[in-house]
């Protein structure tokens, strides 16, 4: 999109969009960044992101929104601790429209997820010429509003959302599946976290091919790496929840015994529901109380900085799902910015960036005697290791960051918003 970008329902040049997503913007990287970069291409900057957090728990704007002109508008939600009555009574809310979604096949938003309760109504009292969407609980409300005001909509599919492994239950699948057959070619442009989500979507649902577009960090948090020390080798994995499951912190955790005891891990992320219990039950079943350490979550400008303090960066998905076999998670862009070597799981989504990069290494998913011999492939190899870090930083500053990526989004933005106006012309004539 340009200065010269066309209001898509009036003519005149000035937009205004709506950004939403079902996260707290903090904890959304994508979505604070989007809204950005619309701002800074849009006149008049009528660029509002909607995020959604717990009542009582909200924190201030993510260090991007405080020096743009974007607007902010937070939805707050009720949990246990805050507002619990209020929390059940959405949960049954949920619970009811699930119930008719199984005897009727109708999906309302509300089944899909609590936080869209009262989001439809938001989003058309915005009346915004332009929507764009993150997060599977949004994609309803936002196709709803954009028809019911004759605006654009944008959604961003950073997951494989039909397919994403022991999180999901077998009704919720089923209406995610649903909801992306029927309202994904309702948008008049998905984008993609990887070519290989792309390519999947376009499979399963026959629509235009969505773009896409990388979650990578901007080229201002690039930081100057030492090379590798004679000291402990940490490996480093992080996510938004410690535990055990489909990531393959378990993988790791079996591997370290068969490494060096030099060999460290750090884990960074919140705990689970269960405070950690089953992860550090492992780990001292393991006996490795002295070898893992554990670090409290950072906000996403962070990531790459947090990154630059350990040796190796950990991308370990179980090929079990489709979603860990398509996506690309935005922290092994954040370890190449670091300067940090990567070992990933030989899956389709990694694969490429490793391969593009040339700043890591596969090993079989799952697999926890692979993975021990790849960590100790490049624990007795210093030299590997410090070329693996040029050839990934290079390519982070070349092409693995947001400079890069922002063009991309900006320009299938403004071709949807030009291929709306052609076929409203088209009709006309």
């Amino acid at each position: 999109m340009t200065q010269s970008a066309v209001h898509p329902k009036s003519g005149d040049c000035s937009i205004s969009v709506c950004v939403v997503t079902s996260y707290e913007a903090i904890q959304e990287p994508r979505a604070p960044r989007h809204a950005v970069a619309l701002a800074e291409v849009i006149p008049a900057s009528r660029v509002t992101l909607i995020d959604c957090a717990p009542r009582g728990k909200a924190h201030g704007d993510p260090i991007i929104l405080r020096e743009s002109s974007v607007g902010r508008q937070t939805i707050f939600f009720p949990h246990r601790r805050s507002g619990g009555a209020r929390l059940l009574w959405r949960r049954a809310v949920r619970s009811f429209r699930r119930g008719m979604f199984k005897l009727t096949g109708r999906l309302h938003p509300a089944a899909v997820s609590d936080r869209a309760i009262g989001l439809t109504r938001l989003l058309i009292k915005k009346n915004a010429d332009v929507y764009v969407a993150h997060n599977i609980d949004t994609l309803l409300p936002a196709v709803l509003a954009a028809k019911q005001v004759n605006a654009v909509v944008v959604f961003d599919c950073m997951e494989f959302y039909s397919d994403m492994g022991d999180m999901q239950t077998n009704v919720e699948k089923a209406m995610i599946r649903h909801l992306e057959s029927q309202y994904l070619k309702e948008c008049d442009l998905v984008l993609a976290s990887s070519d290989e989500v792309s390519a999947a979507l376009v499979q399963a649902y026959h629509i235009r091919r969505p773009t896409a577009v990388y979650n990578v960090p901007p080229l201002t948090t690039v930081v100057t790496r030492k090379a590798c020390s004679r000291g402990p080798f940490r490996l480093y994995w992080r996510n938004s929840v410690v535990g055990l499951g489909d990531r393959g912190l378990e993988d790791v955790l079996r591997a370290l015994p068969l490494l060096s005891e030099s060999v460290e891990l750090h884990l960074q992320g919140r705990l689970g529901p269960d405070g950690g219990r089953a992860v550090r039950a492992l780990i001292s079943h393991l006996n490795l109380v002295n070898r893992v350490y554990f670090h409290a979550p950072h906000e996403p400008h962070e990531a790459v900085v947090a990154a630059a303090n350990y040796s190796v960066g950990l991308c370990l998905e179980r090929k079990v799902n489709r979603n860990h076999e398509f996506t690309v998670s935005n922290k092994i862009f954040d370890y190449l910015m670091a300067g940090l070597p990567v070992v990933a799981s030989n899956v389709a989504g990694l694969r490429r960036v490793i391969a593009r990069s040339g700043g890591g290494i596969l090993y079989e998913p799952g697999s926890v005697t692979d993975l021990a011999a790849k960590i100790a492939y490049l624990h007795s190899n210093p030299t590997v290791v410090d070329a693996m870090s040029k050839r990934g930083q290079q390519f982070a500053i070349a092409e693995g960051n947001w400079e890069h990526e922002r063009g991309k989004f900006i320009a299938a933005i403004n071709d949807a918003i030009q291929r709306r106006l052609g076929e409203k012309h088209r009709r006309q004539v």
